[in-house]
């Protein structure tokens, strides 16, 4: 198929989803191999990072500090987070959070970078708070399939494969990493390159089960996205729309969950149909004025007042 009619293919099941009865459905969710799967921390994405790739992402780490910096300066998250407790503070050890961000095509350039500081900013509050936190990201390695594409190929495209795309998984920061804030290495949301295609349920997945290993009373996965789940070779090799239907199913698993909660940041994107704690930031200026009460609306036992 030309790239041409292969954008336009998943653009039309992208935007335009019908729900009716007589609407093509999708298979139950299934993945067609996890061989070619991914797991890596931020560190190892520097040190695999070529050295023309690494130049443009100085490049772009200069913009990024040059937009930011006024708001840097104009609001510190980290003593926001801090006044919202006092001593003795017990909920906050009860509480882990999952910061789960969308690596995707579509957040290069300004978008990138909202992300990145918005990322950047959370991490900063829930640090102040007390609250342990870890950092996750996801992505795939390659586009349109990568070797999970080609060994269906190799088989005869056997119908309905599922999912057919290589994941790459990123742990930036574990919960139980001492730092304060988020670290340098989540700022490879910059690096052009490394955005690609996102499979957003099975991260989702990948988030809670890490979540299901750590003692806690209350846990909270906080979504950062720009858009609904796209994998052009999935989404072209099965009926319907699996990705966007298995997203539906896992939030409605992680909901029925009582220690869990959901919360989710849309960059330019309204995630109000997948999170029920959720706001849309649409530009620099938006973190620092939005995302303060936003953070006091998914964490309220947090929040107790300073005493004077």
């Amino acid at each position: 198929m030309k790239s041409y009619d292969l954008a336009v293919t998943v653009f039309w099941k992208k935007i335009f989803r019908p729900r009716e009865k007589d609407a093509e459905k999708s298979s139950p969710y299934k993945v067609f191999t996890r061989e070619f799967d991914v797991e890596k921390t931020g560190k190892q994405l520097t040190e695999d990072l070529p050295k023309e790739e690494k130049r443009a992402w100085k490049q772009e780490l200069e913009v990024y500090d040059a937009l930011t910096r006024p708001f840097r300066n104009k609001l510190d998250f980290y003593d926001l987070g801090k006044q919202t407790r006092s001593e003795p503070f017990p909920q906050a050890s009860d509480t882990i959070t999952s910061i789960l961000i969308d690596h995707s095509g579509s957040l290069k350039g300004l978008p990138a970078m909202m992300s990145c500081f918005l990322v950047e900013c959370l991490a900063d509050y829930l640090s102040g708070a007390g609250v342990k936190h870890e950092i996750l990201g996801f992505t795939t390695s390659q586009w349109k399939g990568g070797y999970s594409r080609l060994k269906w190929r190799q088989r005869n495209c056997p119908r309905n494969p599922g999912r057919l795309n290589d994941l790459l998984h990123i742990v930036y920061k574990s919960a139980s990493a001492p730092e304060r804030g988020a670290p340098f290495e989540v700022r490879h949301l910059l690096n052009k390159p490394l955005l690609k295609e996102n499979v957003d349920g099975e991260a989702l997945q990948w988030a809670k089960g890490r979540l299901d290993k750590l003692q806690a009373r209350e846990k909270v996965i906080i979504a950062v996205s720009d858009g609904a789940p796209v994998d052009d070779a999935t989404l072209l090799a099965n009926p319907g729309d699996c990705l966007y239907d298995h997203l539906l199913e896992t939030l409605e698993q992680i909901s029925a969950d009582p220690v869990f909660r959901l919360a989710g940041v849309g960059i330019r994107h309204d995630v109000s149909s997948f999170y029920p704690a959720n706001i849309t930031v649409d530009d620099l200026e938006d973190i620092a004025e939005k995302v303060p009460d936003f953070l006091r609306s998914v964490f309220p036992p947090l929040v107790v007042p300073l005493q004077r």
